[in-house]
């Protein structure tokens, strides 16, 4: 039978991301990364965006951002765990809740 005990997982961590007005990412923007095998590359070119009062607000901009997936730290993990059994006990009262008016609302049937 499974462990019920919290577990660490593997979060998302940005370890690069920088935007570009000017030009095009090339690799001598990037080659400084010791990248790894199943880091995430993210190079796009964004469109600019039309404000509230139909003003363009830019004409695009390059973006690049890399992701590595590395285990939550311990800071992490508490607040996760803790954040978990806050949001349960929450769910809890609330199905009680319901069950409560519910009996209530049903009981002479």
């Amino acid at each position: 039978m499974e462990s019920k005990e919290p577990k660490k997982i593997m979060v998302a961590n940005n370890i690069y991301y920088e935007v570009k007005y000017d030009n095009a990412f090339m690799w001598k923007d990037i080659k400084h990364i010791q990248f790894e095998d199943n880091d995430i590359l993210e190079i796009s070119f964004e469109e600019g965006y039309m404000e509230e009062n139909n003003v363009w607000m830019d004409n695009g901009h390059y973006l690049a951002k890399i992701t590595r997936m590395v285990e939550e730290t311990d800071k992490q993990f508490k607040k996760r765990v803790d954040r978990n059994i806050r949001d349960n006990a929450w769910a809890k009262d609330r199905r009680r809740a319901n069950y409560l008016s519910l009996k209530k609302e049903f009981k002479n049937e």
